[in-house]
């Protein structure tokens, strides 16, 4: 792999058969990633808000980055 690129993983949140969100997540952070997306991309269909699934989804991202030794996730929020 490049030095400039970092690892990544996503996963998918799905119930009955339905696509509710995703999280794209990176192992480490590049120059890049550290000044503009940070590590976690995270998105829940407009009909899935509200209901905790993003709160949920964050805090299951955040301990498989700590199982992957990453001290501080740097999250970038968008309107």
């Amino acid at each position: 792999m490049p030095e400039d690129w970092s690892p990544y993983s996503t996963y998918w949140l799905i119930e009955n058969r339905k696509i509710l969100g995703a999280v794209i997540f990176c192992h480490g952070l590049n120059e890049c990633l550290a000044n503009s997306e940070g590590h976690i991309s995270l998105g829940i269909r407009p009909s899935g808000r509200g209901n905790g699934y993003g709160r949920v989804f964050l805090s299951l991202t955040l301990a498989v980055l700590r199982r992957l030794s990453v001290g501080k996730a740097l999250v970038d929020c968008e309107e």
